[in-house]
């Protein structure tokens, strides 16, 4: 069981026996009154120290859990663990569906090897992913929620060279359908990068996690560089699409 768990039931007790009573109203021999109902006095002690026979000791579950407690404190309290217990119910909803997700990668044959000069520009390409990619996507191709789209199956990945060359030089804004799934994220441009390595990294990711697409020539990352140098905007979707 949790730290946080334990918290919970702990306070959860505070509540419940915050309005029991300590035991009836009494005297001690000084005459002072020794507690009622809203918690002890400081003459307890004194009582405790010097037992009546007439009276039964307090019972010690009393002395642990009567606590006061105000209403507004236990209403912020139940409000955060209301949002405690859904935050962690996403988590797990998260968990699982990343689970899922890696096991499929986990099942993808590699493609089919590629000439030796094609294969040297998918690992160049692997080591530009690795320090310019991986922390949005992810090692995985698998993307992250809110932040990146998977590379993973992706219709981009395996379309047109062209939208993918775009993306990379100008950046993407807006939203974006990815596997049926839409994305509202905004990618910055990449176009520091020379246009070998751009070139090589899309064919790092068009040939990795069981991709079999053809790889991205370097004339058209040169070509498209210079046709939209002046360009300061970044791609929409429907930009994207109207590129055949």
């Amino acid at each position: 069981m949790s730290f946080h768990v334990l918290v919970l039931f702990g306070l959860a007790f505070v509540f419940l026996f915050r309005q029991q009573p300590v035991g009836p109203i009494r005297q001690s021999e000084n005459g002072q009154t020794a507690t009622s109902t809203g918690g002890m006095s400081s003459n307890v002690a004194s009582v405790a120290a010097k037992p009546r026979s007439d009276i039964a000791p307090l019972p010690p579950r009393y002395i642990v859990w009567q606590l006061p407690v105000s209403e507004p404190a236990f209403s912020r309290f139940t409000e955060w663990a209301n949002r405690y217990t859904q935050a962690s119910a996403q988590r797990g909803d998260l968990k699982r569906e990343a689970q899922v997700a890696r096991e499929r990668a986990e099942k993808i044959s590699p493609a089919p090897s590629l000439p030796a000069q094609d294969q040297k520009r998918v690992e160049s390409g692997k080591s530009v992913y690795a320090t310019t990619c991986n922390a949005c996507h992810q090692p995985n191709g698998l993307g992250q929620e809110g932040l990146a789209p998977p590379l993973v199956g992706s219709e981009w990945v395996a379309g047109n060279e062209q939208r993918l060359v775009r993306i990379m030089l100008n950046g993407l804004r807006g939203p974006l359908k990815v596997n049926g799934q839409k994305y509202d994220l905004d990618m910055p441009s990449l176009g520091m990068l020379e246009d070998q390595q751009i070139a090589d990294v899309l064919t790092y990711v068009r040939r990795e996690w069981g991709h079999e697409f053809p790889p991205v020539s370097i004339n058209t990352v040169k070509n498209l560089r210079a046709q939209f140098s002046s360009r300061e905007d970044a791609w929409t979707e429907d930009e994207l699409l109207q590129v055949r």
